[in-house]
């Protein structure tokens, strides 16, 4: 299991290496509902909107096409269609019908990428290709374009107009952070301003999450450019759309997983150790979360005190573990797929 998101306290889906999985009783039983004579593999994405509604993409064998799901009915029955790209970044829905699928052409990896965003606005019968980075002779790309440089990491939409890619770049203090307000057909790069007392690093970003339409956040992940090595966390936050971003209180940590469950009540972890918010990211408090909270690749609440995390026990397996006193004590979770 590495993709988790519940809904709510009993409903929540999963993505598995090799399944779709939903569950109706907090995590305790799982559900396969993965689409038939469907491969699913590592670098398969979904978007999980509501307790019905989901989209899976998962690459095709012959390397050239990727296959994307839709169910509205929570996995009985899945529709499907293709877009022209295996690479995959991230696939985002603001509503049943409008959503994006950020995806590479070239191999991943290196200091530059190509990238296409895919857009729908029919629930995902049909894929346009309204936006490209192509390779390109120059760093600077041309007005509206994103660039080829830099690693991207993923797309998010506020709405059907307005959304941003982030990404990472190995140069110190450079922002990869760009803006579309016209649905993803133009991007054009958007500056931060770097947190005081934060040594000079490489930027990178996740990108934001909105809780209501003027109010978000976009965390930016601070690295040593030589060694890799991470330094700080910081979460940056907005209350005009995302017009303008302020740095909050950066944590000691490159964070591997985090969640908000409002604009107010956040966690962030490294994998091991575990901080709490609950004012926006101004003040954190250092949890001990406990022996079984470890490797930890995914955070996911649904309330201040309820949440769920993926950890891992050595052999490459992972353990569903669960907190009903806000990250404070977790306990493991035997769950069991049908």
């Amino acid at each position: 299991m590495f993709s988790l998101h519940m809904i709510d306290p009993t409903t929540g889906w999963a993505l598995s290496e090799h399944a779709v999985l939903r569950t109706t009783d907090g995590g305790l039983h799982w559900k396969n509902v993965t689409p038939p004579n469907t491969l699913l593999t590592r670098e398969s994405i979904a978007d999980f909107l509501t307790a019905s509604l989901a989209w899976v993409a998962t690459p095709q064998v012959n390397g050239a096409m990727t296959q994307v799901l839709r169910t509205m009915d929570s996995g009985q029955t899945w529709q499907q269609s293709t877009i022209p790209a295996v690479y995959l970044k991230q696939i985002t829905f603001v509503d049943s019908q409008h959503g994006w699928i950020l995806a590479g052409w070239g191999t991943r990896g290196g200091a530059a990428e190509a990238v296409a965003v895919f857009r729908t606005g029919d629930g995902g019968k049909i894929w346009s290709n309204v936006s490209s980075a192509l390779p390109a002779s120059t760093d600077t790309p041309p007005p509206g374009h994103l660039p080829f440089g830099g690693q991207k990491s993923g797309i998010h939409f506020l709405n059907t107009s307005t959304g941003w890619i982030t990404g990472t770049v190995g140069v110190n203090d450079l922002t990869w952070l760009y803006v579309s307000h016209d649905g993803g057909a133009t991007w054009y790069q958007q500056s931060l301003p770097l947190p005081p007392g934060v040594p000079s690093a490489q930027l990178s970003l996740v990108p934001p999450v909105f809780f209501s339409a003027t109010d978000g956040i976009l965390p930016v992940i601070f690295s040593d450019v030589v060694t890799g090595r991470g330094i700080a966390t910081d979460i940056y936050v907005t209350h005009d759309e995302g017009t303008t971003w302020k740095s909050t209180t950066p944590l000691p940590l490159a964070s591997v997983a985090l969640d908000f469950v409002d604009k107010q009540h956040g966690w962030a972890t490294d994998g091991m150790i575990l901080y709490r918010t609950s004012d926006a990211g101004q003040r954190w408090t250092k949890l001990s979360p406990g022996a079984s909270f470890k490797q930890v690749t995914s955070l996911d609440f649904v309330s201040s005190t309820l949440g769920w995390a993926i950890g891992g026990q050595g052999n490459n397996s992972s353990l569903l573990l669960k907190t009903t006193d806000g990250g404070q004590t977790w306990t493991p979770i035997p769950s069991t797929i049908s």
